[in-house]
């Protein structure tokens, strides 16, 4: 695979993973706002299980497209110093 399309895929990735982790925490902090003694009702219980989910996913995704973002830097790199 070429470097361009590694960091073409990582960027992406990132990105993905990034807009994942901007538009859940918000409604994270939404659901613990409630105050402590209220009692949630099934439904929201789930929502705020899914929505920790897709969080941790999205943290996942972020990682990962970094991580391919610094191998294709890594990899042009070392193709600079061998020259």
């Amino acid at each position: 695979m070429e470097k361009a399309s590694v960091l073409l895929a990582g960027i992406c990735v990132l990105t993905i993973g990034s807009m994942i982790i901007v538009f859940d925490y918000p409604q994270i902090l939404r659901i613990e706002g409630i105050e402590p003694g209220t009692i949630l009702d099934p439904e929201t219980a789930s929502l705020h299980q899914r929505v920790w989910y897709e969080f941790a996913a999205g943290i996942g995704l972020a990682v990962s497209g970094a991580a391919l973002v610094a191998f294709s830097g890594f990899g042009r790199l070392r193709e600079m110093a061998g020259k």
